[in-house]
């Protein structure tokens, strides 16, 4: 239990306690209760039901979670027009050619979550040609990831690039550079584009501004781990920010972002 919650808990109690010998009693100058008495039987009744703390602890960390849900979601709504301009990624257009549903995955080549969900982030679109992807560089999972980032984000906006990155997130071990390269190479991904995003110069500079700024979106967003998904509708009516992985939880909300784009 966090020390903030605590002492709103004892004090809340102390409030009750104190309300409680008010209005039952008869003479209010006759029972008023010094401090500590008041503490004490706040004490003794905690004691009595410690179940009374945690419940008012859990309450209080849903109302805070809810309002930081509430407040990602709000700046996630700012920054869906660039998200979906690809700054720090690719987007994957809806096959149908006419958004109505926008789910952006914040991933990284070494999440053994992000390769869990990535069949089904592109299933998604298979099932339904409405919704449009993008796919979110953050490599943050291990010191390594940014090399293989640099490398599909060398890639990014041709036709090589859902494949690598599909590719990458079928391997089984650890990605850094090389085995990215290897990868590209494997693929028939231009090699120029591979080789300059490889070595030191305004091409590689470009590539880490994207992804700077892409993890600068993710702390606006309270972004801290992958992977991270916005569901959207096209629109902006609705928007919804969550981190980890759960197919239902994100079938729900694409279900919501439906509803609320045709009302």
């Amino acid at each position: 239990m966090s020390g903030r919650t605590l002492p709103l808990a004892v004090a809340a109690l102390m409030g009750i306690a104190a309300l409680g010998d008010i209005a039952t009693s008869p003479s209010l100058a006759a029972t008023q209760k010094s401090e500590a008495e008041i503490e004490e039987i706040v004490r003794n009744y905690l004691l009595e039901n410690p179940e009374v703390i945690f419940e008012s602890v859990q309450r209080y960390r849903e109302k805070q979670e809810a309002l930081e849900a509430a407040a990602a979601a709000e700046t996630a709504r700012g920054y869906l027009p660039e998200l979906r301009s690809n700054p720090a990624g690719q987007v994957v257009p809806a096959p149908s050619g006419d958004a109505e549903i926008v789910v952006v995955e914040f991933f990284d080549y070494n999440c053994s979550a992000c390769r869990f969900a990535a069949d089904f982030v592109f299933e998604l679109q298979e099932d339904d040609p409405n919704i449009e992807l993008v796919f979110q560089e953050l490599p943050v999972t291990n010191r390594l990831s940014r090399g293989p980032s640099l490398l599909a984000l060398s890639v990014a906006d041709t036709d090589g690039y859902v494949g690598f990155h599909r590719a990458m997130m079928k391997h089984d071990s650890l990605i850094d550079q090389d085995v990215a390269a290897s990868i590209a190479k494997d693929l028939g991904l231009p090699q120029a584009a591979i080789r300059s995003a490889m070595q030191e110069g305004d091409f590689q500079a470009s590539l880490h501004e994207r992804l700077d700024a892409s993890m600068d979106l993710a702390d606006e967003l309270g972004i801290g781990a992958t992977p991270a998904f916005i569901v959207a509708s096209a629109d902006g009516e609705y928007v919804r920010v969550f981190e980890g992985f759960y197919g239902p939880n994100v079938m729900e909300m694409i279900a919501e972002a439906k509803n609320a784009s045709r009302k």
